[in-house]
């Protein structure tokens, strides 16, 4: 988990403290497979949610 928290910046999840916000969750389902590291950020933000 420490590395996923290190790394989310790098891919463009921005973490308040190590969590995800809802507005940052929502903003990531919202921006589609269009954009550049999405499928990365779509499993980030699953994992850092669900640990």
């Amino acid at each position: 988990m420490a590395e996923l928290v290190q790394t989310a910046p790098a891919i463009g999840i921005a973490l308040d403290n190590g969590r995800l916000s809802d507005a940052e969750a929502a903003a990531i389902h919202a921006d589609g497979g269009d954009e550049p590291y999405y499928r990365e950020r779509l499993a980030g933000k699953t994992m850092i949610v669900f640990n």
